[in-house]
């Protein structure tokens, strides 16, 4: 059995990871606080293109998971990002 082989661990990874990539992306683009990026996170017409550009960086996660070995990980991650792609669906209605 690898380590970290955990569908848990590769859920909670693919919850953290989006969040965490959208707030670097957009402090890229706008270069401004922790604060202004929740205040952006809370407005309808934002949230959804942060969600997407967040999960991007699942794909790179789900990959660092598939060539490792870790396939259970990887299907942690799969789970998040349907979670994910569904709220950028919601919040783009």
């Amino acid at each position: 059995m690898k380590k970290f082989d955990n569908t848990i661990l590769g859920f909670l990874l693919g919850l953290l990871v989006p969040m965490i990539g959208a707030f670097f992306f957009y402090t890229f683009l706008v270069g401004n606080s922790f604060e202004e990026f929740k205040e952006a996170m809370q407005t309808i017409v934002l949230a959804s293109p942060l969600l997407r550009m967040g999960a991007i960086f699942n794909l790179l996660l789900f990959f660092t998971f598939i060539w490792s070995g870790r396939d259970r990980s990887a299907k942690g991650v799969v789970i998040s990002t349907f979670i994910y792609g569904g709220l950028a669906v919601y919040f783009s209605l």
